[in-house]
């Protein structure tokens, strides 16, 4: 987990195997709701507001089931492509 603390959006297809490390474990997502310090320092630039986390959004288009990216537990059909992750919860839902 060294880029993923400074990402705003992170794209996975990389080829996974279950004998390789993870790119993203679920405790991970855990660590990234609560910012580095340096970020919540006050902005002085008006008009930027302090978000509570950097990371947005993951695009897993492998869509390994608790592959590369551990906390992907469903795979999205092209009707429902996308998923909202909790992880406070450990949950996923459309």
């Amino acid at each position: 987990m060294y880029i993923a603390p400074y990402a705003s959006c992170i794209i996975n297809g990389i080829y996974w195997e279950p004998t390789q490390p993870k790119l993203l474990r679920i405790g991970n997502a855990n660590q990234l709701l609560t910012p580095p310090p340096e970020w919540t320092k006050n902005d002085t630039r008006s008009g930027c507001p302090t978000l509570p986390h950097r990371l947005l959004a993951i695009c897993d288009i492998t869509a390994d089931k608790c592959g590369s990216i551990e906390i992907v537990q469903h795979t999205t059909t092209i009707d429902h492509p996308f998923l909202l992750y909790n992880p406070k919860t450990n949950t996923s839902t459309e």
